[in-house]
């Protein structure tokens, strides 16, 4: 039996098989040793759902049982905003998880020279906060942004004049992602 249940049975293993219940049941062996041993049960007791996997990180095992066996690991996103509307999840163990993921990472501004707006500090003065890649990923956990078609780009940015002119926080992310500001002309682009 493979010690790597994730991995399908190689097109030697199939042509050997010598008929379609030999198929399954060497699939079975397979999936043996990767799923749970019990059925689901009301109360609990401990047992590893994932212990075909154990070997590897819990992402990458979570990950692994999902290719192979279909079951979600994971809620999806929109419980995950359910529960951040409800307080059930807050801005603090947002935080909290992108630190211990990341590390100081986070805190590293993301291009030098583009700020957040002028806040005041505890102190009450006014100071510039650069703009960081924790505040880039707290604003897509806490909004819900959807991507924009180039249609829908190119029309905000026509109705609401944002790329102007090529300066501000539009020509430092068009630099980020490797792009000139001729490049970006969306007013003379053609849709893609």
């Amino acid at each position: 039996m493979s010690k790597h249940p994730e991995q399908p049975p190689s097109h030697d293993d199939e042509t050997r098989a010598a008929s379609p219940s030999d198929r399954i049941r060497r699939l079975l062996q397979i999936l043996e040793h990767a799923l749970p041993g019990q059925a689901p049960i009301r109360d609990f007791v401990h047992h590893n759902t994932l212990h075909g996997f154990q070997s590897r990180p819990f992402q990458e095992a979570v990950a692994a049982a999902t290719r192979l066996t279909g079951a979600r690991g994971y809620l999806p996103e929109v419980r995950f905003r359910e529960f951040l509307a409800q307080g059930r999840i807050n801005r603090n163990d947002l935080v909290a998880v992108l630190h211990q993921q990341r590390g100081d990472d986070v805190l590293a501004p993301i291009v030098a020279g583009v700020y957040l707006p002028t806040q005041a500090n505890s102190s009450g003065t006014e100071e510039k906060v650069p703009l960081r890649r924790l505040d880039v990923l707290l604003a897509s956990f806490l909004a819900s942004l959807e991507p924009l078609s180039f249609s829908q780009l190119r029309w905000r940015a026509t109705e609401l004049g944002i790329l102007k002119t090529p300066d501000g926080l539009w020509h430092t992310c068009l630099e980020v992602l490797g792009f000139t500001w001729e490049e970006a002309d969306l007013e003379a682009g053609a849709e893609q």
